[in-house]
């Protein structure tokens, strides 16, 4: 069996910096940004994720049937 270091989604998204800023907003920190294509990778602790911007409406679309779930010890500290 092979050792994982870690997984992380790919979420394709219309805007780029709407979503980082969406994610940024549950304690997530974007680490990296490239603009050619629209791509960033945000991490926070015990976790991270990618963003993919895509102008493509069926990529957008399918973008939609996806689901993260993010474990947090108290949700309400989110909202503080």
């Amino acid at each position: 069996m092979i050792a994982v270091h870690t997984i992380t989604p790919f979420i394709l998204v219309p805007d780029l910096d709407d979503g980082i800023a969406f994610y940024e907003g549950l304690g997530f920190s974007c680490t990296f940004r490239g603009d050619d294509p629209g791509y960033a990778f945000l991490r926070a602790e015990g976790g991270g994720l990618r963003l993919l911007e895509t102008d493509r409406p069926e990529a957008a679309a399918a973008a939609r049937e996806h689901m993260v779930y993010i474990d947090v010890p108290c949700v309400d500290t989110l909202w503080d």
